[in-house]
């Protein structure tokens, strides 16, 4: 039994080994076998023959010697798969070159696009070499900007080819005709890609194209009309071809004579050209093998010319050219592409042809390139005329205007005021590039209109702006426009002329505050206030206080600036406001200056004379209590306030007390509670207590504010007679208080009571207080119930009860206005209430 197991175990493990080496050898015949051979190509000229056939899912080539070919030694042409699928015997050319050589080109269309492929079989060589493999066209990017790359095939004589492999670029094209960049030839002796100078134009359109002679210009090359948009090498430089510097150029930078290199530029479709003008070397040019273009080709889109320049830049010649065009161009794109140039190193005028193209490396250079409109004066004010006109046709004549650029300004500014708002809106905005001396008189008048007329204010800002970019070439009309402006105007336009020339703004707005209206010298000042930030305006508003002609007006608004800017106007300042406020001085010079004065007398002990002459003599109750409220707490002027406390006119006491209140004056106390007592006028003993509260406490101070509060006949002065003793923490005088709360007349006077005693915390109040705030739960209370109400029930809050809720429940039954509800809630949820 065990010898029948082993058997049929044996017989098994030689089967799977008989199936294996069947396998195997299969797979070996596959891999052996002969391919599909779509292409045999015989051996000519010393190339050895090759055959490019279709292998699995593989396009491959291999030599062939024999009538056998070297499959397993086969190159892989790496074409996909769907190339493969596609590929055919009628997709595979043999190309005859020069020098008896030969290549293959395959051009397989598969559903992804077309993919072609460049083979050669070198003499001696053991690989056919895939010179070229790939998807050919615009294969990548998005439309517009797509690359990818080409094989372009030209016919010699003798029917033999020219092979050009090169790179494919949509922003670099010749207006509309394809063209190689960085290109390759292959050239027939090594069979090799060998970089070339290409001349992209084809010879039957070159034959065809008619010449134009290149006559001298004297003017600097326009811009505007042209933008350079690319280049077929060096493209990083083609920018300074229309930027308008005669400095900067554009070479070809590819050695021997540039031939077939080439620019394009981007030109306006809706604007004629009449001609095309050439600054050919830049003024600081120093390299030296820059050279000048001989013959080139202009070039649009439906045109194509051939340029003669009849002079060497380079070498002495004219420098500036114009090529005149018979009929004006209308065309989006234009390109120049170099054919012969002028050699440095050859004699004046002698060009470097194609047949010396080793003989000498130099740079074909250009400085300039513009253009030169067709369109007459009527045409281009035709165009303006249509910046009012719907959207489309304003949108056109608004990019043909753009594309004339400096053509156009005159028009645009000769038509701006006919427009309609969105035309002028349109205008403006091709306007913001145009020489200041003419658009900035516009601009003004503009903004002028803008402003009087309340006109749009997109209009209004486009005037502003144009107006900030040029202030200087206005020259005297904005400074006549701010003499006639009244005062919205003139503050706008100050606002300007402040911010982009501060010194011009100084010198016109001085002088215009001797004579302007209020409100215009307020406009006018509040400007000066930011001007003279700048250090120049500083220095000439300086020179226009020490100008004894100054008028008394104008050196007042200019001396009621901010201190800060007083003090930068030092010593001047100081000096103007003296001298102004001699023994002459009118009422208003007196009244107005009374600040600069009290700013003067920190620096100046002759501005303390003067201010306490002002606070004590001058004839004008109005000066001597403005003197008296803003006076300096300055060593001699103590006295003189003092002493004004005394004044026969109420208001100057008042201002005297509020000022000893602001600067805590402990020297005038004893003036102070003789006011206190004797004063008939209760807005001044109000002012009093007012400044007691402010000095050191004492028992003086709190008996004559207490007496103040139970006996003043004057509720406006009991009041604040109570409030200060809360402020004072005059316990001692809580029975005049609470007499105050339960007899005073004055339901103001009891309710600032009521908050002094819960503010002092005054338990013995708390059932006057309640009886009191309860009132405002009655329906139809009086006004003077809801005035102590609300204070009492505050003043609770604050003292606090144990039993605060049960004195509150009333205020929480249906009855009772929400409002009040939340004025208990409040009580309740006191914050700060009195310690038990």
């Amino acid at each position: 039994m065990v010898n029948h197991r082993l058997a049929i175990t044996a017989t098994r493990a030689v089967a799977s080994l008989v199936a294996l080496f069947t396998t195997l050898s299969a797979h070996a015949q596959e891999s052996v076998a002969e391919p599909t051979i779509l292409k045999k190509v015989p051996a000519v000229g010393g190339q050895p023959a090759f055959a490019i056939a279709v292998q699995g899912e593989h396009l491959v080539a291999t030599l062939c010697a024999g009538g056998h070919c070297d499959w397993p030694n086969a190159v892989d042409l790496g074409a996909p798969a769907e190339v493969v699928h596609a590929a055919s015997a009628e997709q595979i050319a043999v190309l005859e070159l020069a020098q008896a050589r030969h290549a293959v080109h395959l051009r397989a269309q598969s559903p992804t696009g077309s993919w072609e492929s460049l083979l050669v079989a070198a003499p001696r060589a053991k690989q056919v070499e895939v010179l070229f493999a790939g998807f050919t066209g615009y294969t990548a990017g998005d439309p517009g900007d797509r690359s990818g790359q080409a094989i372009e095939i030209s016919d010699l004589p003798r029917g033999r080819k020219e092979i050009v492999v090169g790179e494919l670029s949509e922003s670099v094209r010749l207006c509309g005709r394809d063209a190689l960049l960085s290109p390759k030839v292959l050239y027939p002796p090594e069979l090799k890609l060998r970089g070339i100078r290409l001349q992209r134009l084809p010879l039957a359109e070159r034959d065809k194209a008619p010449v134009v002679n290149a006559v001298p210009r004297d003017e600097a090359t326009p811009v505007g009309l042209l933008s350079a948009v690319g280049a077929s090498t060096n493209a990083k430089a083609v920018s300074a071809l229309t930027d308008g510097d005669p400095n900067t150029a554009w070479s070809e930078k590819r050695g021997e004579d540039g031939r077939g290199e080439f620019v394009v530029f981007h030109a306006p479709k809706n604007v004629p050209l009449a001609a095309i003008d050439l600054s050919i070397k830049p003024t600081s040019q120093a390299e030296p093998t820059g050279a000048a273009p001989k013959t080139l080709w202009l070039v649009t889109d439906h045109d194509l010319f051939q340029v003669n320049i009849p002079a060497d830049a380079w070498n002495g010649g004219h420098n500036q050219w114009r090529i005149p065009l018979t009929d004006p161009l209308r065309s989006d794109c234009l390109a120049l592409v170099l054919d012969t140039a002028y050699a440095p190193t050859q004699s004046k005028g002698a060009p470097l042809e194609k047949e010396d193209a080793h003989a000498t490396s130099i740079d074909v250079t250009l400085a300039e390139v513009g253009a030169e409109s067709a369109m007459t004066a009527a045409e281009i004010q035709g165009l303006v005329t249509d910046l009012s006109s719907p959207a489309a046709q304003a949108v056109t004549a608004s990019e043909a205007l753009a594309a004339l650029g400096s053509t156009a300004y005159s028009a645009l500014l000769t038509g701006l005021p006919s427009l309609s708002a969105a035309g002028r809106q349109r205008a403006w905005n091709l306007l913001e590039t145009a020489p200041c001396d003419a658009v900035a008189p516009v601009a003004l008048r503009a903004f002028v209109r803008a402003h009087l007329e309340q006109q749009s204010t997109p209009e209004r800002e486009a005037a502003e702006k144009q107006l900030r970019r040029c202030p200087g070439p206005v020259g005297g009309e904005f400074e006549k426009a701010l003499n006639l402006a009244k005062a919205p105007l003139a503050e706008e336009l100050s606002r300007i002329l402040a911010d982009v020339d501060p010194t011009r703004y100084v010198n016109a707005a001085i002088p215009l505050l001797e004579q302007s209206t209020a409100p215009k010298r307020r406009a006018l000042r509040a400007q000066l206030e930011r001007a003279l930030g700048d250090r120049n305006a500083l220095l000439t508003a300086q020179r226009w206080l020490a100008d004894s002609k100054l008028g008394t007006n104008a050196a007042v608004d200019v001396l009621r600036l901010s201190p800060k800017l007083l003090d930068r106007l030092a010593p001047y300042s100081v000096e103007k406001t003296l001298e102004l406020l001699g023994p002459s001085a009118d009422f208003r010079t007196r009244y107005l200056l009374l600040d600069s004065l009290a700013w003067a007398a920190a620096k100046d002990s002759r501005a303390v004379l003067r201010f306490a002459y002002a606070v004590q003599k001058d004839p004008e109750a109005p000066v001597r209590a403005r003197a008296a409220r803003i006076a300096p707490p300055v060593s001699g002027m103590v006295p003189q306030l003092v002493s004004a406390m005394n004044d026969p006119e109420v208001r100057v006491r008042e201002a005297a007390i509020l000022n000893a209140a602001e600067h805590k004056l402990n020297a005038a106390r004893s003036r102070l509670l003789e006011r206190l007592r004797e004063d008939q006028w209760p807005i001044v003993r109000a002012a009093t207590l007012r400044a007691l509260r402010e000095l050191p406490p004492g028992e003086d101070i709190t008996l004559a504010i207490a007496n103040a509060a139970d006996e003043d006949e004057s509720a406006e002065v009991r009041r604040p007679a109570v409030v200060a003793l809360s402020a004072l923490d005059a316990t001692s005088q809580l029975p005049v208080i609470r007499d105050r709360f339960e007899s005073d007349v004055d339901p103001f006077v009891q309710a600032a009571a009521a908050s002094a005693l819960g503010a002092l915390c005054d338990r013995a109040s708390i059932e006057g207080l309640t009886d009191e705030a309860l009132k405002l739960t009655h329906f139809g209370g009086s006004d003077r119930d809801g005035i102590v109400g609300t204070a009492s029930l505050a003043a609770l809050g604050r003292l606090h009860p144990k039993d605060l809720k049960n004195r509150l429940a009333p205020f929480f039954q249906p009855e009772v206005p929400v409002f009040i509800r939340g004025a208990a809630q409040t009580a309740l949820s006191n914050s700060d209430p009195c310690k038990p």
